[in-house]
């Protein structure tokens, strides 16, 4: 897959499938549409790419509302490549963008530039200034300039759409299995592993204190979860905590995760931490003791949630 950060950089040899979005999770739903993508172009012989946005539209439209990304820009473009996708276009997104009418949007980009045959589009997709590039109005523009459009219906999860902001509402309630059934495979996040204060450790619990990668990544709830830590191609079951740590009085909130069947320094190392399910809410406990009991428990429920888990 080819990656663009600009119109310029993209000149395809072909008839193009296109598809327009943020695609933040690249969830079921976006999974449908990017593949229809790839299929339609591969019906003309042609060259299918994905329109996307870097910074979220959100964080320039209303920066007041800060909004956490259920993909960075990397796990974005590997989650697409995956699905065949042959380009993926980057826009920077700003002001004078969001402006743009969908007709010059249309004109300038989908068929100027990319000779854009078949435009594939999910079912509450609009776009252009105030999103006035909704269906009708985009095949009425197809009629105009000679290309299809396809609207995908879409994925339905607890008999509701799957979306990036159902996503979001089950990750910041804790519900990573929900999230997982919406995006068809765990949560995740990675990040280096940075110097703690070795509370965990004093307790039989060492913890890798993971710093993200991207301080806009949505982290969950706070509690402790079930986890699948990625280090070094290898897999461990785990368990981790996400919070401010109330029995020792810590003030910072942290994501901690535990390793289970695993030595070694972790200490200025990558890791991706899965979320699996959440075992309990974050509480402060009487004393150091009371926590260790309660950590030996987590820690049975952890493996139980694992061993029945298919993801």
């Amino acid at each position: 897959m080819k990656i663009v950060k600009s119109l310029e950089g993209l000149r395809p040899q072909a008839h193009t499938a296109v598809t327009i979005g943020t695609f933040d999770g690249v969830h079921r739903g976006h999974e449908r549409i990017v593949q229809a993508t790839v299929n339609a172009a591969k019906h003309f012989d042609g060259h299918s790419v994905v329109i996307t946005f870097e910074p979220h539209p959100q964080h320039v439209l209303r920066p007041e509302q800060p909004l956490g990304l259920i993909t960075t820009s990397d796990e974005k473009a590997a989650l697409l490549e995956r699905l065949g996708l042959d380009s993926l276009v980057v826009l920077p997104f700003n002001e004078k963008l969001a402006a743009t009418s969908p007709e010059d949007f249309v004109k300038k980009i989908l068929v100027d530039t990319l000779q854009g045959r078949h435009l594939i589009v999910g079912f509450n997709h609009a776009f252009g200034s105030k999103r006035q590039g909704h269906e009708d109005n985009l095949r009425i523009l197809g009629t105009q300039y000679g290309f299809d459009v396809s609207v995908i219906a879409p994925v339905l999860c607890s008999h509701e759409p799957v979306s990036s902001t159902r996503i979001r509402k089950a990750l910041l309630a804790g519900d990573v299995r929900c999230a997982a059934e919406m995006l068809q495979r765990p949560y995740s996040l990675s990040g280096k592993v940075v110097s703690g204060d070795a509370i965990g450790e004093g307790m039989g619990f060492p913890t890798a204190n993971v710093q993200t990668e991207n301080s806009m990544k949505l982290i969950p709830a706070d509690g402790v979860y079930a986890v699948r830590i990625e280090h070094n191609n290898t897999l461990y079951g785990g368990m981790a905590h996400i919070g401010t740590r109330p029995t020792v009085d810590g003030r910072d909130r942290r994501l901690e995760a535990h390793l289970f069947d695993f030595s070694g320094d972790l200490y200025d190392q990558e890791i991706r931490v899965q979320f699996i399910g959440r075992i309990r809410e974050e509480k402060r406990f009487n004393s150091i003791e009371v926590l260790r009991a309660q950590l030996k428990r987590d820690q049975i429920s952890s493996l139980g949630l694992l061993n029945k888990t298919q993801f």
